[in-house]
């Protein structure tokens, strides 16, 4: 991620194809990291929650490339207009319902694939399954 973010500091663009998918790419690895660290048992709602928080988290993420961007490339013009950043902006809601429905259907796949058990529970002796 780190390597695919310095290439693209390189590049001499001015569209937004690039900056989303790379704060798509870090909210939702940091989000995954997150709530896979937890311990203990985790309903779908949490996830569900956790990835509307990871699909807010893109927005201000994508805004913060553009601005560390445009602030390295002294150029007497910003390499994002106005009318994009407030594109992206504009984009927050499509991410939160897009974070939501991936939690959502990361918890259905988890529950799904322990057999109906309550999520990160273990056996009876309170032991993760191996």
């Amino acid at each position: 991620m780190g390597v695919v973010f310095l290439m693209w500091l390189t590049f001499e663009d001015v569209d937004t194809r690039y900056v989303i998918p790379l704060a798509v790419g870090l909210c939702a690895w940091l989000g995954i990291r997150f709530f896979l660290s937890r311990t203990g048992v985790i309903s779908i709602a949490q996830l569900g929650l956790g990835g509307a928080l990871t699909g807010l988290a893109v927005t201000p993420t994508a805004v913060i490339f553009i601005s560390f961007k445009s602030g390295l490339h002294a150029h007497g013009f910003p390499d994002f207009p106005l009318v994009q950043v407030r594109d992206v902006l504009y984009s927050t809601p499509s991410w939160v319902l897009v974070g939501l429905l991936a939690g959502l259907g990361l918890g259905v796949w988890m529950k799904r694939k322990d057999g109906g058990e309550e999520l990160g529970s273990g056996d009876s002796n309170g032991q993760q399954g191996v």
